[in-house]
């Protein structure tokens, strides 16, 4: 039985020392090549397993010029919504047999610029970024683009740079929160947006004021989000004094805070005010109090973003495509009709 110095990796040749095999046949076993009989594939693997044989991957990166790992780059893995882009992303490049790491940029420009680069030091094949965004300045998504790293674009697009790009139609999906508010008599609305600047954030205040157009009645209160609450304490005397019919919140994780702190008022959805959001991630997750909420398919945006990168790291040449998913409300009951 072979035996392996104390720290020493096994190698091929080890397994062939083992076994009896050529190196080649255990490295055609091992790659699941056909010239190889599933008998002796059966032996050499376990022989690998018992030896505790890991690929060399920076040998295999020097021969092939890949590493077969892509890097995902999003803005807060804490946020469920991520979370979930995070795991069907890794489901579905592990089939493909690709290692994916993932990283969060917490929305900004400086974390996410050394996310980039240590994806790139690792010879990454691949990245997919859900993108910080400012109005001043897309310098990491350039970085990514002078460097010729296949790249997707998720959630998030730049007026001016052709890339990769899977959307949801964030436009859209606030004019269907605006016609879902006004078809059911509500003319006193306070929108509260997310502080971050980004295109889903102009987009659906953009599509909500365009829906809104119609009925000259309307009376909206646009104010920014903070994790302390500050927005509310502002609000809270009209929202207590029934100024407002209804509030559109940016995201779920919005809503979610909005109804925490219309508890302190002792006020109820949708029986004292109503309540509409985006992201949908009810759908994910089996929460106690229902929201409605707008969203494209999760499941279809992740896929999407897969299949447009593998296809760049297949063929870097390929023209980059646009791709905006259509999005639906689900209605639970948080909007009631005056």
């Amino acid at each position: 039985m072979t035996r392996l110095k104390k720290g020493k990796l096994p190698t091929l040749k080890d397994i062939a020392s083992e076994t009896g095999f050529s190196v080649t046949a255990v490295s055609h076993a091992l790659k699941d090549m056909p010239d190889i009989s599933p008998a002796t594939r059966k032996v050499i693997r376990d022989c690998a397993d018992r030896l505790g044989y890991i690929a060399n991957a920076s040998a295999t990166s020097l021969r092939t010029g890949r590493t077969n790992t892509v890097a995902i780059i999003l803005g807060d893995l804490s946020n469920p919504y991520f979370s979930f882009i995070a795991k069907e992303l890794e489901r579905i490049f592990e089939q493909k047999g690709y290692s994916a790491f993932f990283m969060h940029s917490n929305e900004q420009l400086d974390i996410e610029r050394r996310s980039i680069i240590a994806a790139c030091s690792r010879n990454v094949d691949g990245i997919i970024i859900c993108p910080t965004q400012t109005p001043y300045t897309c310098d990491n998504i350039n970085y990514i683009r002078n460097l010729h790293t296949p790249c997707v674009i998720i959630g998030r697009y730049f007026d001016d740079i052709d890339m990769n790009y899977v959307l949801s139609d964030d436009h859209m999906a606030g004019r269907l929160a605006a016609q879902h508010l006004t078809e059911r008599g509500h003319r006193k609305i306070l929108y509260i947006n997310t502080p971050i600047y980004n295109s889903s954030s102009r987009q659906r205040s953009e599509g909500f004021l365009e829906g809104c157009g119609g009925c000259g009645d309307m009376d909206i209160t646009e104010v920014e989000f903070d994790d302390f609450g500050q927005y509310f304490i502002r609000e809270k005397e009209k929202i207590a004094a029934n100024a407002y019919t209804a509030i559109v919140a940016y995201n779920d994780i919005i809503g979610w805070d909005v109804m925490s702190r219309l508890r302190t008022l002792e006020m109820s959805i949708p029986n004292d005010i109503s309540l509409i959001s985006f992201d949908n991630i009810h759908s994910l997750l089996p929460l106690p109090f229902s929201l409605t909420s707008i969203s494209s398919s999760k499941t279809e945006m992740t896929t999407k973003a897969a299949d447009l990168l593998l296809r760049s790291m297949k063929d870097p040449s390929t023209p980059p495509s646009r791709i905006t998913l259509e999005v639906s409300l689900h209605d639970r009951g948080s909007v009631k009709p005056l």
